[in-house]
Order: C-alpha cells, then sequence, then structure tokens
C-alpha cells in the first residue's frame, strides 16, 4: 500500500468517525435531541481534524549555540536576557576573577623574592652547590610565570561573547537544570536561515519520510505557503508539549516525534512564528488556496454548492463558489463563501435556516456528554 494510499484510507476513516460523533451530537444516545440546536465547530478546526496529515510546526534558527560554564569557574555578570537580539562579539556573561587576579599578584611577588635569592648567590656561581641552587630558584621563577601565564589567560577570556548573530534563547544563571543535569547558561539561536520543527505522534509517523516535500502555511492565513523538504526525523519521543503537539490532536498523549524541514525560501518568515505543516501532493507543486472535506459542502441539483454555517446563533444556507475537486483527498477547492473562521455544521437533511446553533467550543466536557 502506498504512503498515499495510508494518507487518503487514514483521512476516509477518520471522516466517518467525526461524521459519528457529529450524529451523536445532533440526536443524542437515544435518538432525541432539543428541537432546533444545531452543532456548529470551527471550520479551521474541523479541518485539522479531517485532514490527518497537518501538523503544527515553529520557525526556529538553523543551529542552537550554547555556552556552558567552564568548571570550577564562578559567574560574577549576565549580559543578556531571553528574547534579546545579540550580535557575533557581543558579551553573554562574565566570569567572576577575583581570585585569578589574586594568584597573578602573589605569583609576581614569588617571582621577584626568587629572583633576590638568586641576586643574593650570584656572587658564588662557580660553587657547584651554589650552581645547582640557582638552577633550581630558576626553574621556580619559570613555573610561577606559566602559573602567571595562565591565570592571565583566564582573566582575558573572563567576559564570554556570542560567536553568532541571534536571539537569546535561554539564560540559566545556574547553569544545572531541574534534574539536575549540567545546563547551558545561554543558548543563541543563530539568525540566517531558518528551519521548521513539527512533532509527529507515533500513529501518524508512517506519514513521513526523510525526504518528503512538504508544504508550509501561515496560520494567520492560510493562502501563505512556503515549500520545503523534511530533512530529519527524530527516533528518540520528545517531552509533551501541549503547544507543539500535532495540528486538531489537542490532549492526545501519544509519544511525540520531533522532526525537521528545511524550506527553499524563508521570506516572509519570522523566528518563533507558528505554522502549519503538509505534505506537498508533488502534482503540480502545492494546492493554492483553502480546500474543503467534501463531507462539509452540499451540491445542489443544479450544479451550485452551499454548506450549512451559524451566524450570530442562527443556521444559514450560504452559497459557496468551488474551483477544483481532488477526488484523492476528498476535498473542494473554495473560492469563496467560506474562511477557515466561520462556524460550520455538518450537512444533514433536517436543517432549515433559523434554526439555533450552538458551539461545541464554548461546551464544557460533562456538557458533550450529557447532551
Amino acid at each position: 500500500m502506498t504512503k498515499k494510499k495510508k494518507r487518503i484510507i487514514g483521512i476516509a476513516l477518520i471522516a466517518v468517525i467525526i461524521a459519528a460523533a457529529a450524529g451523536w451530537f445532533l440526536f443524542g444516545p437515544s435518538g432525541g435531541e432539543e428541537a432546533g440546536d444545531v452543532y456548529v465547530q470551527k471550520l479551521s478546526d474541523l479541518m485539522g481534524v479531517v485532514t490527518a496529515d497537518r501538523f503544527s510546526g515553529v520557525v526556529e534558527a538553523q543551529q542552537t549555540q550554547d555556552y556552558k560554564r567552564v568548571e570550577g569557574q564562578t559567574i560574577s555578570k549576565i549580559y543578556v536576557t531571553q528574547g534579546q537580539t545579540v550580535s557575533a562579539g557581543d558579551a553573554l556573561f562574565e566570569y567572576d576573577v577575583t581570585e585569578a587576579r589574586y594568584n597573578v599578584q602573589m605569583a609576581g611577588l614569588e617571582i621577584e623574592g626568587l629572583n633576590q635569592q638568586i641576586n643574593a648567590l650570584s656572587g658564588n656561581a662557580s660553587d657547584p652547590n651554589v650552581k645547582i641552587e640557582i638552577i633550581q630558584l630558576q626553574t621556580q621563577i619559570e613555573s610561577k610565570r606559566m602559573e602567571i601565564q595562565g591565570y592571565q589567560q583566564q582573566i582575558d577570556q573572563s567576559v564570554v561573547k556570542s560567536s553568532v548573530s541571534g536571539i537569546v534563547k535561554a539564560v540559566n544563571e545556574s547553569g544545572y537544570d531541574n534534574q539536575g543535569m549540567e545546563a547551558p547558561i545561554v543558548s543563541v539561536m543563530e539568525s540566517g536561515e531558518y528551519r521548521i520543527k513539527c512533532k509527529i505522534n507515533e500513529q501518524q509517523i508512517f506519514l513521513i519520510n526523510v525526504g518528503d516535500p512538504v508544504v508550509v502555511r501561515s496560520r494567520v492565513d492560510e493562502t501563505k505557503t512556503w515549500t520545503g523538504t523534511v530533512t530529519k526525523i527524530e527516533t528518540e519521543p520528545a517531552s509533551s508539549d501541549y503547544n507543539e503537539m500535532y495540528y486538531g490532536g489537542g490532549g492526545d498523549t501519544a509519544s511525540q516525534y520531533p522532526f525537521y524541514i528545511a524550506l527553499e525560501s524563508t521570506e516572509g518568515l519570522m523566528l518563533g512564528q507558528h505554522v502549519i505543516v503538509e505534505p506537498d501532493s508533488g502534482e503540480g507543486g502545492h494546492k493554492e488556496g483553502l480546500w474543503v472535506d467534501q463531507s462539509l459542502i452540499v451540491m445542489n441539483d443544479d450544479g451550485t454548492f452551499y454548506a450549512w454555517v451559524g451566524e450570530k446563533g442562527k443556521l444559514r444556507k450560504r452559497t459557496v463558489e468551488i474551483g477544483e475537486i481532488d477526488d484523492e483527498t476528498f476535498t473542494y477547492q473554495v473560492l469563496s463563501g467560506l474562511t477557515m473562521n466561520d462556524l460550520i455544521a455538518w450537512p444533514d437533511e433536517t436543517y432549515r435556516e433559523g434554526m439555533k446553533v450552538i458551539d461545541t467550543a464554548s461546551m464544557s466536557f460533562s456538557e458533550e456528554m450529557e447532551g
């Protein structure tokens, strides 16, 4: 079975499940629902579930530079805060070198004392024993000079500077995470080329492979798109993060696996921006515009189309202009009449305009169970 066929079957199965759920909402467990109540849901939420292979992602830098504390050193000052923009060469934090400066002074005094001893012995330098003693003192002086060089290097490198330009991703004054493991003092996300980081759950991981082409859509305006390629899929699951769960999958506790996308162009994207990612069909490029599941659109006898939408608490029949039809993914291209922000109802022959609508997003779980 090809990956595309698996994807289509997955979409169809989910559509059937949701259609059944919609019927349960409308008619109740015993078939009797209060007359005139029609449940509606935001189109973006419905499409997020119906389309099984759409994932949420976030724009991040290609690389993050971590700056850890040198073992045994103490941080005296941190110059940056999380979210701050830095340039290469900017100071990030500084080590406390008070002890190093003191050691330089003490080593200098010791060298001075050793030189005085050598001067006192120089009058008897012809004596073999004295000569050996002078050589030993000179060796001690050389050792002290090497100590001074080490301390001076520590002083000269006390200010840690960023090697890249970017945005400060994290600041951790302690240098340890919540589990007591070593962590960077400062992490800087490198500016320049961006990539997209997504997560996919273990039930859906078969939908993607390294090298697959994808379409990246703006969450604010889904007509704005970018193209890219899956470059890496992590083999170890990440910790659960609601904000980064796959699109439409809120509440799923399945293991999530990060995957990454390299973009052909990053123009118009911002670091930290949240986007929607979906596989590219590869048939003439990605699909432009708004594509809606066919089960949400009704065709009239004359070939025109409409959808049931909620407006100001009432059910309305709205004419929808259809462009292309994709029989493989069971979707219509909607040219006008609907937006992702519209409240839409699953079609039913019993609907009449003016019926009361209830937005499922406003219902609590207990209310849904009682319905």
